[in-house]
């Protein structure tokens, strides 16, 4: 998709009477946005993973949301 393609859907967005920050999020990810690249070792901290070649791999993912107590 192009840049001014995912403009115009996002400005089609906005036009809606009323939206949530969780419907602008879903919105973007049915149109192909991903979650932020992490690697296994940040999403399981203290997981012992072992490099094939040296080489990191990354995964599209969200962190854990943490509940705060």
């Amino acid at each position: 998709m192009k840049r001014s393609d995912m403009v115009d859907k996002i400005e089609e967005f906005f036009h809606r009477e009323v939206f949530t920050g969780a419907d602008l999020l879903s919105y973007l990810e049915d149109l192909g946005m991903q979650p932020p690249n992490i690697t296994l070792d940040e999403l399981i901290p203290g997981l012992n993973v072992k490099h094939v070649n040296e080489e990191t791999h990354y995964y599209a993912c969200w962190e854990p949301e943490h509940e705060t107590q």
